[in-house]
């Protein structure tokens, strides 16, 4: 199971730099939000990136983390999501899509 998600930034993405993201999740059939991903991130003077982020809901919550390179038009960084859902835990594999706007 893999999930995209999309991420807008106003602007490139400012290298060298740290700072607070936040973005819609979706449900499994994509047809309607289902919360918000937030977390913090870092950006090198090389493009190169790394994302990690938390949604919590009232039967789950999950853990993210992100990393890939971004040029000045965003990327595509590949990641996990660590899942738990009533009670169980799950694994999978994720992107997420930056987009500057």
């Amino acid at each position: 199971m893999g999930s995209v998600g999309m991420m807008p930034m106003q602007g490139p993405p400012d290298r060298g730099r740290q700072g607070d993201h936040s973005r819609a999740v979706q449900n499994e059939s994509g047809s309607a939000d289902a919360g918000t991903e937030s977390g913090t991130g870092t950006i090198g003077a090389d493009g190169a990136a790394t994302f990690t982020g938390e949604r919590r809901g009232a039967r789950d919550h999950y853990t993210a983390s992100y990393s890939g390179k971004l040029g000045a038009k965003g990327g595509r960084l590949a990641g996990q999501q660590g899942w738990t859902y009533d009670g169980k835990s799950y694994t999978h594999d994720c992107t997420m899509t930056v987009n500057p706007q």
